[in-house]
């Protein structure tokens, strides 16, 4: 968890990314609803430039992270690998225009995420390099999300990279 120190009650944003990446985080979290403040740059700019020069991905979980700041993020930081988790599939039709829009935009799948074809979908309108497994843990054990992405219409290499390739290859960009 992150959070810009805009009431110096916290550790610098500097250090916060530095601290996740020494303790190895392959991703932070960002709740600005739940913990008040706002995804504009005027408010959280030093804290999106510091995890944006580090291209630490940043989950942006449903409930958590409005569309709107996920707009936001990745119109004002375009190399910030920025992970929807926790969407539904009555989502699909955000996600869909989101992901061609913005290329730092990824989808984690998980227990929620169901659409019909919907990885078959954005695999070929936005980009299978996009799309990561997401297990649905802790509000669900991973069965039905494994199911999800062994049924899907993609190839074994596809699906290879949204089980683990496409999160290695964002982990390994992260700047140490």
């Amino acid at each position: 968890l992150v959070l810009p120190n805009t009431a110096n009650d916290f550790i610098s944003e500097e250090e916060q990314v530095a601290n996740a990446i020494a303790h190895n985080a392959a991703a932070v979290c960002i709740r600005p609803i739940q913990n008040g403040w706002l995804t504009d740059p005027w408010c959280s700019g030093d804290l999106m430039k510091a995890l944006e020069e580090r291209r630490m991905p940043v989950l942006a979980a449903d409930g958590q992270v409005s569309i709107g700041d996920v707009v936001t993020l990745a119109e004002n930081y375009p190399q910030l690998p920025i992970i929807l988790a926790d969407n539904n599939y009555r989502d699909q039709r955000i996600i869909a225009p989101l992901m061609k829009q913005f290329k730092n935009v990824y989808l984690s799948t998980g227990l929620r995420y169901n659409s019909h074809m919907g990885l078959e979908h954005l695999a070929e309108t936005c980009s299978i390099e996009r799309i990561l497994f997401g297990s649905g843990w802790p509000q669900t054990e991973a069965s039905a999300s494994i199911t999800y992405i062994t049924y899907a219409d993609l190839s074994d290499d596809e699906k290879a990279m949204i089980g683990s390739g496409n999160i290695k290859r964002l982990i390994e960009a992260i700047v140490k």
